[in-house]
């Protein structure tokens, strides 16, 4: 049970450094999850993609 509980509280605090780099990860993730079902119905649509520039 001691060595449960020590392990639990070196991964937390090893999670606690490591912070600064999971924090936009992890937002990427979620925005990445949020954008596919909209880029697949566009992409049902056979609308052309964004961000091709021209006119």
């Amino acid at each position: 049970m001691v060595v449960v509980a020590a392990a639990t509280v070196v991964v937390i605090v090893r999670l606690r450094y490591a912070e600064p780099f999971f924090v936009p990860v992890l937002f990427g993730v979620a925005l990445a999850a949020i954008s596919s079902p909209i880029a697949s119905w566009v992409t049902r649509q056979r609308l052309p993609p964004a961000g091709r520039g021209g006119a």
